[in-house]
């Protein structure tokens, strides 16, 4: 895990145990989880993009099989 999201858990973790109901991060601590939290969607749409791919060339494969007759 990354370390901005990791500070961002032991953040909430923190408050809940002292029981707080809010929390406040500084702006700096924001875009560096923005940051963070944009590339791992990115990564995530890339690895589906690339999962969906490979499920349409194996069903076009299965599909053309040879020597079929009617």
């Amino acid at each position: 895990m990354t370390i901005h999201i990791q500070k961002f858990i032991n953040k909430i973790k923190g408050a809940e145990v002292r029981g707080q109901r809010d929390i406040s991060i500084p702006l700096s601590e924001a875009k560096d989880l923005h940051t963070e939290l944009t590339l791992l969607l990115l990564q995530m749409n890339d690895i589906r993009e690339q999962h969906i791919q490979k499920r349409e060339e194996e069903i076009s494969l299965q599909i053309s099989g040879g020597g079929f007759k009617e």
